[in-house]
């Protein structure tokens, strides 16, 4: 009879950091969380309750205000770099704010209004 040798493996044995096992922790709350509570929607983390925030923000600004103010626009640029691509700095010319969103601007309707004012005015 022929007994198969199997090699031994060097097994190294890692040692987890307090902040790995923390993070096991709290995903295995999770798991149990949502084992218990099927069809319920787990708790947002509040990293990630404050990012939803700040999308919120964001889109709200880029999608409502013409004319946005430095802070604003600071706002905006920190959360995402393009858009300085769709705002042009007019400063203080509009006392509305120093920066015109150009993805609410339009010239026709720019015009538009100039015509009525002219016509009207």
């Amino acid at each position: 009879m022929r007994r198969e040798c199997f090699p031994i493996v060097n097994l190294k044995i890692k040692v987890m950091t307090q902040a790995q096992n923390e993070v096991i922790v709290r995903m295995n709350e999770q798991l149990d969380f949502l084992r218990d509570n099927p069809g319920v929607e787990m708790p947002m983390s509040s990293s990630r309750y404050d990012e939803e925030q700040e999308y919120q923000r964001f889109e709200s600004i880029m999608n409502t205000k013409l004319y946005l103010t430095k802070e604003e626009y600071d706002f905006c640029f920190a959360y995402d770099k393009d858009v300085r691509e769709d705002t042009s700095y007019v400063g203080d010319v509009v006392e509305l704010g120093d920066y015109l969103n150009l993805r609410l601007y339009s010239e026709h309707d720019h015009e538009k209004r100039q015509y009525e004012m002219e016509v009207n005015g």
